[in-house]
């Protein structure tokens, strides 16, 4: 300490601390220009949007609850909201999404046997979306994969739908 701050202590009963605010400027603190921009949802909105439509699926996202209303051409695949889970790192590292996808074929009056090859189909092209998605270049895995089909229809025509969930992890 100088001999300036000791006699403010003495007489005042503080330090000036003028001299250490001025030697950590604000802008140290500030992100870079070359901090990475974490816009990993956009992205992964984008890769399933791409993937869906090269499976021949026509694309929709929204809450599951306005399938009925909104999904008006088969196959769709339906993308509920990413769900962000965990984030790992502060300038870099790591976010982890749930995912939820639903894909859907409206078929009205198929036989049982019919049915189970659509959703054997469903389930495949599935894989393939998320397969495609774990070789996106800010992807680092996609995890504990389920697909689930569903018994009940999800519009109003005699669909076929499977769901599947997964934990896509992504880098930032």
């Amino acid at each position: 300490m100088s001999a300036s701050s000791l006699g403010a202590l003495s007489t005042t009963g503080y330090i000036a601390i003028n001299n250490f605010i001025n030697t950590r400027s604000r802008k140290n603190r500030l992100p870079t220009p070359n901090t990475p921009k974490k816009m990993n949802r956009t992205n992964l909105l984008k890769a399933i949007e791409s993937s869906a439509t090269a499976n021949g699926y026509h694309f929709y996202s929204g809450d599951e609850h306005y399938i009925p209303q909104l999904a008006t051409a088969y196959p769709a695949l339906w993308l509920n909201p990413p769900k962000f889970q965990s984030i790992e790192g502060r300038t870099h590292g790591k976010i982890t999404y749930a995912v939820t996808l639903h894909a859907i074929d409206a078929n009205p009056k198929l036989s049982p046997e019919e049915r189970t090859q659509v959703g054997t189909r469903l389930e495949e092209q599935l894989l393939d979306t998320f397969t495609s998605l774990s070789q996106a270049d800010f992807v680092v895995t996609v995890e504990n994969l389920t697909i689930k089909h569903q018994s009940l229809t999800r519009t109003a025509l005699d669909d076929v739908t499977a769901t599947a969930t997964a934990d896509v992890i992504t880098f930032f």
